[in-house]
């Protein structure tokens, strides 16, 4: 038979032509239609019992229906499930190029609108246990357009409720590919993957759960060549301004933004971790195959990234985490800029200051010493003012006035980097603790009465923080030329029950001050002004002359970002460009040539 299906380069000749005719005329090539249907039948039922053997015919034929299917739906009703059957049972032992045949074949019916997507979709998860990478990036690719498709105009949610159910079973077979999607119930399946013994998979959900997009397996200098470069922008300040000079310099700026905008947006596109059911566990479990874990280096760091990461967001307990940083946290110790920035951001006013206590001694005794370089106190010094404004108890501790006033005395020194360190230490304790400072440090304007919280302790405020602030600036008339633009308005509350029912005896209610929030129902805008106001106000507090439009721009950034996550670059400080050799020169000018 083998020979047979060998000699009939004719026949998958002429398919092509008869393809175009039918799609032509389907009423007048009916017979050779089902001539060549009969022809796949007979093909099909042979094939079966010989799965692994190559037939051309038989690929050409599959391809020749699939495109031919819509004119005759009558007749191809059962051929989607020949299709699919054939795939489900055999698709370990076909041949590739037959396979990515029947594969193809069935996107172009499905395309058509011939097969249903749950069923397909299904069939392709199956698929990607191939051991066939190009088969798996076709796969990958149309099942991301297919479900896109599905929820273009509105989520569909029986489809995404089906693939979701089909994904958990598939995250417990030991294969390595799958696909997922980012909804809430998608989320609490995924983590299941950042426990897996599978390397890619762990790295490939732990990058999902961190939003990292950059893949670490890929070397140094392709990232830095895909890395694109700010624009220099000739504002043409000495030359005359044309329309073309004009647009130049437009184009060159929103391009300048652009790349700003992907350099300092640090957060994650989606928030995943917030959408996890039992953080507690997933950290222990997570801590737990760190400690076990012999991967390369870059997988741990992504582990204690994530680790830290739903700490410091949930505000959870998991104290064995400190003492397995506090072994990395050596100045020659690889990336260790990226390991203080994830104990940083896994700290809170939650844990027991007793427990950070030897993390504060090991990073002053390890980066703040005049052994080491500027880079590494500046590296330490930051570090260090990060967890005692996470953990403001810290400040109580014994000895940690010493080493507070030790910080300052850096405020003298002569490296740029190192002062600015150590007056960001200043500046925190002005504001959190100042009875640590003498009183010559202690600034002109701070709070005498400025005292980290007891261990525990709840402040709660009455009623809506910051509606006094509004009250003040509505008696002024700030906001009396602004219309209300929100669309609010504020009905009348008086009750129309008169009912007579007996008297009851209440006790008397405690006097309470005459509040904004009391009086009326608070809008969208007025929270908008309630939080305008108390920037203002927490501006003024710290410089009374007021600070300028730049400062109060980057204090209203970090107000709306996320506080538990940390750059580790911000914990290098200021860093002075230095000069080139004529080594680098060189080296900078061929690599720019190429």
């Amino acid at each position: 038979m083998e020979a047979v299906n060998a000699s009939r380069p004719d026949v998958i000749g002429k398919l092509p032509q008869l393809q175009n005719m039918v799609k032509r005329d389907p009423v007048g090539y009916r017979t050779e239609f089902l001539m060549q249907l009969r022809h796949f039948e007979s093909e099909y039922q042979l094939f079966l019992l010989q799965p692994t053997k190559e037939s051309a015919h038989f690929g050409a034929l599959v391809s020749f229906l699939s495109h031919v299917a819509k004119c005759y739906p009558k007749e191809m009703a059962a051929f989607p499930e020949q299709i699919i059957g054939l795939l489900r049972d055999n698709y370990l032992v076909l041949e590739p190029e037959l396979r990515k045949t029947l594969v193809q074949s069935l996107m172009l019916l499905r395309n058509r609108g011939l097969v249903d997507a749950i069923t397909l979709l299904k069939l392709f998860f199956e698929l990607f246990r191939c051991p066939d990478k190009r088969l798996r990036e076709l796969l990958y690719k149309h099942i991301v357009s297919d479900i896109r498709q599905l929820n273009a105009t509105s989520r569909n949610v029986k489809v995404n409720k089906a693939l979701q159910n089909f994904l958990f079973e598939m995250l417990k077979d030991e294969s390595e590919h799958a696909a997922i999607k980012s909804l809430q119930r998608s989320v609490n399946v995924i983590v299941t993957a950042c426990t897996r013994k599978n390397t890619k998979l762990l790295v490939m959900a732990l990058s999902f759960f961190l939003g990292i997009d950059d893949d670490i397996l890929e070397d140094e200098e392709k990232q830095k060549k895909e890395k694109k470069a700010l624009v220099a922008v000739d504002f043409h300040a000495h030359s005359k301004k044309t329309k073309k000079r004009q647009r130049d310099t437009l184009q060159a700026l929103i391009k300048n933004k652009r790349a700003r905008k992907r350099e300092i947006d640090f957060m994650a596109t989606f928030p995943a971790i917030e959408m996890l059911n039992d953080p507690q566990s997933v950290a222990e479990r997570q801590l737990k195959l760190l400690k076990s874990c012999t991967e390369r280096f870059e997988v741990k760091l992504l582990m204690m990234n994530f680790i830290g990461r739903v700490l410091g967001f949930h505000k959870l307990v998991v104290l064995p985490f400190y003492p397995l940083l506090q072994r990395y946290l050596q100045s020659h110790q690889q990336n260790v800029t990226a390991i203080l920035a994830y104990l940083v951001q896994s700290c809170h006013d939650e844990i027991p200051p007793e427990e950070l206590l030897p993390i504060v001694k090991s990073i002053a005794h390890n980066f703040v010493t005049e052994r080491c370089s500027s880079e590494v106190i500046a590296v330490g010094i930051n570090s260090l003012r990060e967890l005692f404004r996470r953990a403001p108890l810290l400040l109580e501790c014994e000895g940690i006035d010493v080493l507070v006033s030790d910080l300052i005395q850096y405020n003298r020194a002569r490296d740029k980097t190192i002062v600015m360190a150590a007056r960001g230490v200043l500046n925190l304790i002005r504001d959190v603790h100042p009875a640590l400072l003498k009183r010559k440090d202690r600034g002109k304007f701070h709070n005498d009465a400025a005292k980290p919280h007891r261990f525990g302790e709840l402040v709660a405020s009455e009623g809506v923080d910051g509606a006094d602030l509004l009250a003040e600036a509505e008696a002024a008339g700030r906001f009396d030329g602004e219309d209300n633009k929100d669309g609010w308005e504020v009905a009348s509350s008086t009750s129309e029950d008169n009912s007579e029912d007996e008297w009851v005896d209440l006790p008397p209610q405690i006097e309470q001050k005459d509040r904004l929030d009391a009086r009326r129902i608070l809008t969208p805008l007025d929270f908008e002004r309630i939080e305008m106001l108390k920037k203002e106000r927490d501006a003024a507090l710290k410089d009374p002359k007021s600070r300028s439009k730049r400062k109060a721009e980057e204090d209203a950034a970090k107000a709306s970002s996320d506080a538990t996550k940390v750059n580790p670059t911000d914990l290098e400080g200021y860093s002075k460009k230095k000069r080139l050799t004529q080594e680098e020169r060189l080296f900078l000018i061929k690599r720019a040539a190429c």
